[in-house]
């Protein structure tokens, strides 16, 4: 028995190409699913540290935002204070020009601006100006009685609100 170089071929497994490409074909696949998977999980964790950061801005706002709406509250009472003055004063030219109906619809409208300053009206002693609301309300400017009475009072109004926004600047 002769064994040629043709037997031994015979024998031999033959090289498959095919097996070598489905071998790089699945190393190939292998690699693109773990650099997807890498991927993934690299883009998860900035995306949670993103979602962190902005939340700690959104809660900084928030902040800033409750604090400029205490402050608007702040002003308004204090422009409706400013306002009643205002109106006080000009109470008090109008009844030296006797513009009695003028006078009396002014004093109702100090006393209305003194009514609208509400509860959470920063540092105002929300007491006197309930009071003071109230004493200008009550009171009716007419004609046949004493103007130089009527004016001090309007005024003494007027001076209550001066020191009353005074001491809380």
């Amino acid at each position: 028995m002769n064994t040629t170089s043709s037997d031994t071929e015979l024998h031999e497994p033959p090289s498959r190409p095919l097996n070598k490409k489905l071998i790089a074909s699945l190393i190939a696949l292998v690699l693109v699913v773990a650099v997807y998977v890498g991927g993934y999980f690299h883009g998860r964790s900035e995306l949670k540290a993103q979602k962190t950061d902005y939340e700690q801005r959104v809660g900084v706002i928030q902040d800033k935002l409750s604090g400029t709406e205490k402050q608007l509250v702040q002003e308004t009472a204090r422009n409706h204070l400013l306002l009643a003055r205002n109106l006080l004063y000009s109470t008090s030219m109008d009844l030296e020009e006797r513009n009695f109906g003028t006078a009396n619809t002014r004093l109702q409208e100090a006393a209305a601006a003194l009514a609208k300053v509400g509860s959470g009206s920063g540092n105002f002693d929300r007491e006197k100006v309930a009071q003071l609301s109230t004493a200008a309300s009550q009171m009716n400017i007419n004609v046949a009685t004493d103007l130089e009475q009527q004016r001090g009072q309007v005024l003494g109004f007027a001076a209550q609100l001066d020191e009353l926004m005074s001491t809380n600047p």
